[in-house]
């Protein structure tokens, strides 16, 4: 049973679109709505497109780029946070949190996209 779930984890991370898929179908299932399904599933599939692309980066380079990672992390949230006290005047978290993860989100799927790229043409050219 330990085997059959470290596989199922293994391939979410390392496909994190299939994880946003299964999720959204769960979602979909639940609430009936499928806007909501999909910005759920965003937020859910958010920090495991960023441990994906942790992952690639680690094997294409063998270098240990998690505190790096941690730091961006921080210092977005960081941004977020002042962006909204200065405009809004009152941190409100759940409006933080979307926000950030749904950003983070983005940045995830496009760094996953340009790092599989990335590592699809240096397999392919053998360096």
């Amino acid at each position: 049973m330990t085997v059959f779930l470290s596989n199922i984890v293994a391939i979410f991370i390392t496909f994190p679109p299939i994880f946003m898929i299964v999720f959204y179908y769960i979602f979909k299932w639940l609430y009936q709505h499928k806007k909501r399904a999909f910005h759920l599933s965003v937020e859910v599939s958010s920090l495991v497109f960023v441990l994906a692309n942790l992952v690639i980066l680690n094997h294409m380079f063998d270098f240990s780029s998690g505190w790096l990672i941690i730091i961006g992390l921080l210092t977005l949230f960081i941004i977020f946070l002042v962006t909204q006290w200065k405009l809004v005047g009152d941190v409100l978290i759940k409006r933080l949190t979307k926000l950030y993860l749904r950003s983070l989100w983005l940045i995830g799927v496009v760094g996953y996209i340009v790092l599989v790229t990335l590592s699809i043409i240096l397999s392919v050219q053998g360096a």
